[in-house]
């Protein structure tokens, strides 16, 4: 395989700086199974989206995400709608999406399915005029992400349940209006999850029956509740158990539209949205619109 075949994007700050750290391990497995490849080192938020959309341009066959589920969203935004293939090579606090769709989140492993794996069409995720391949939240998980932004000694699920301790002292769950495909209701809510994958937050398995493949997202409603119950519940979602709470529905839809006139916080596989409409929220799923490296039968 030629370097231009294959286009390294490493997120050096990806797992709070673990990135940088991996990447010689990363750089020396991929040589080991004989790839020949750039490296495009990443200096910001949003330099991902650039670097694999100049890539893509360029002709590259496939775009690696060196990263966490931030770094994959990024690059899936720079090559959506192109015919770049997508690969991971995870080095994120929580790899989430790896976790749906057959990626090996150890390192020896995901460089070999960067070789040797199989390409597999999945649903990709578009929310305003932000792509993304896990998943949006809006709410109070979204509020999470603003406190685990400030958190720089934790990693993972302990990162997220005390970034949960945190951001419970200051939500107010928002009045919405819900739109799907085939019903409008009414309701005040906790957060709103529209999962293409089955985990985020660092393991929370929000959206067991999820499927990246299968046109639809998955959308958790969790009701508004008091605040001394946010983590009690929370800790049904972390074992995925949480659509036996009277609190909980699931729904599947491939549009889902939210509006509201309290203020709505979104992220997007762990990213806030700070130029998102804080008053309303589009979320649809592109079937089939993004080729993955997996690992194979």
């Amino acid at each position: 395989m030629t370097s231009n075949g294959l286009t390294v994007i490493l997120n050096p700050n990806a797992g709070k700086g673990k990135g940088k750290l991996l990447f010689p391990r990363i750089e020396k497995l991929l040589k080991a199974e004989e790839l020949v490849f750039d490296v495009l080192e990443t200096t910001g938020p949003g330099h991902a989206t650039e670097l694999a959309r100049e890539a893509a341009k360029r002709g590259v066959e496939t775009i690696v995400a060196a990263g966490g589920d931030g770094t994959v969203r990024e690059v899936v935004s720079g090559i959506a709608g192109t015919k770049a293939v997508l690969g991971i090579v995870p080095t994120g606090s929580g790899n989430d999406f790896c976790k749906t769709i057959g990626v090996p989140r150890e390192l020896e492993a995901a460089c070999h399915v960067i070789r040797s794996g199989t390409v597999r069409r999945f649903d990709l995720g578009r929310v305003g005029n932000t792509y993304f391949a896990n998943a949006v939240g809006i709410g109070f998980d979204a509020l999470v992400v603003i406190e685990a932004n400030r958190i720089r000694w934790l990693k993972g699920l302990p990162l997220y349940v005390g970034s949960v301790l945190r951001a419970m002292l200051r939500f107010d769950c928002p009045h919405t209006v819900i739109e799907l495909d085939d019903r409008k209701f009414e309701q005040q809510i906790l957060l709103a999850a529209c999962a293409n994958g089955q985990f985020y937050g660092g393991g929370f398995h929000v959206a067991p029956e999820a499927k990246a493949d299968d046109g639809l997202l998955d959308v958790c409603v969790i009701d508004h509740v008091n605040r001394l119950k946010i983590l009690q519940k929370l800790m049904y979602v972390i074992k995925g158990t949480h659509a036996q709470l009277p609190e909980v529905e699931f729904y599947r839809s491939r549009k889902v539209v939210i509006t509201s006139s309290d203020v709505l916080y979104v992220q997007a596989d762990g990213d806030l949205l700070p130029e998102a409409d804080p008053h309303r929220v589009e979320v649809e799923l592109l079937p089939g619109a993004l080729s993955i490296l997996v690992a194979g039968d």
